[in-house]
């Protein structure tokens, strides 16, 4: 089952209802600088205030069902977690805030007594049994739903301005896979998580605005790199742009990942080759100083058989194989890649005996003999 889906329940009481919820939802949306502008929400898109398409927000409040009056915004798959606070503080009630994504099996849920948060639950079985056990009436219904549906008794409402920076979408739920959750992303990623979460792929404008972030959002642009590996993500820049971050963050595993991927296109083999290029960099002199772990090598060879043929087009990669070989202890075989890239030139370019590793093979007799005559045909 894929669930993308967020929304706000509050605990029915006497003498509170839709109308009371809305008016609340109305003061909380003022404080921001939104006014009701009077239109309707139906027709709104999700996700168009967090990917900066519309400054519009649509909120419809249910009737009283079940002991709970839903409140459901055109985000679609997330609820503005600081509305959830503000109605159970205003309302002095208790409120349940969820989210639930379906794109990485995640799911949050916190619940606020008179605006105190309560630890969230997480994991999607438990945040979906959780929902079946408080009794909350349609949870996955979405708001585009809404359009098909007779809706007596509920308030409709429609608030602008909204900006991107005004709109909470919470805690990010974790992933059931283990992977460690980070804090929320900043406001200027949210809206590209929630992209990702949608089941869609970043646009290349995406991924400027991604490249012109600065060193404090590294964990956050790793976090962003891993989800977007799970999609379709292949573009070779995007990749090199990544495996950058990923080097400077010291995020092994994330590094991994682009070395598995290791895609190869005809499309954009210059992009391609310079990808290839810098990952055999960045693997040797930043990622492992000394030996690959044994647990990189299909990895490291992975990457090896895709960069190969771009070797032609960059020599430089022969060094880079030659090197990630000579760590996982194949020295025959680097000595092969060193001959190719000397016969090719690269020595003098490029400065064979920079990489501790090489400089180390480069001086073993009898090879050390063999490279002297090829640098003095090469000259």
């Amino acid at each position: 089952m894929s669930i993308n889906v967020g929304a706000i329940f509050v605990r029915a009481k006497p003498r509170l209802d839709a109308s009371h919820v809305a008016e609340q939802t109305r003061r909380y949306w003022k404080s921001k600088g939104a006014a009701d502008d009077g239109q309707s929400p139906l027709e709104l898109k999700p996700l168009a205030v967090n990917q900066g398409k519309a400054k519009r927000l649509g909120m419809a409040v249910a009737p009283p069902n079940r002991g709970w009056i839903g409140v459901r915004d055109s985000e679609r798959y997330t609820a503005d977690h600081g509305l959830a606070k503000q109605l159970s503080r205003g309302l002095q009630t208790r409120v349940c805030w969820f989210s639930i994504s379906g794109a990485t099996d995640g799911a949050i849920l916190q619940m606020f007594d008179d605006g105190k948060p309560a630890d969230p639950v997480e994991g999607q079985g438990r945040v979906l049994a959780l929902l079946k056990e408080l009794k909350i009436p349609d949870p996955t219904l979405y708001f585009d739903d809404l359009r098909k549906k007779k809706l007596p008794g509920w308030v409709l409402i429609s608030v602008a301005p909204v900006a991107t920076s005004k709109y909470s979408c919470g805690p990010e739920p974790s992933e059931e896979d283990g992977e460690e959750d980070g804090p929320p992303p900043p406001r200027n990623l949210a809206g590209l998580f929630a992209k990702l979460d949608q089941g869609a792929m970043l646009s290349d404008g995406d991924w400027e605005r991604v490249e012109e972030l600065d060193a404090k959002f590294l964990s956050d642009i790793c976090r962003l790199g891993r989800r977007a590996l799970k999609g379709k993500e292949a573009r070779s820049w995007v990749l090199s742009h990544l495996a950058a971050r990923a080097v400077l963050a010291g995020d092994s595993a994330l590094f991994k990942d682009i070395l598995d991927r290791a895609p190869s296109t005809k499309k954009d083999p210059i992009n391609q080759a310079s990808l290839m290029w810098n990952l055999g960099s960045w693997l040797s002199s930043r990622i492992h100083k000394g030996s690959i772990p044994e647990d990189w090598r299909a990895s490291v060879e992975t990457w090896m058989r895709t960069a190969l043929p771009f070797a032609a087009r960059l020599p430089e990669i022969h060094v880079g194989i030659a090197e990630a070989l000579a760590r996982l202890g194949e020295e025959e075989k680097a000595r092969d890649h060193v001959r190719q890239a000397i016969r090719q030139g690269v020595f003098h370019g490029y400065g064979l005996d920079q990489d501790p590793v090489i400089a180390s093979l480069l001086k073993k007799p009898p090879f050390a003999s063999e490279v002297s005559r090829l640098l003095e045909r090469s000259k």
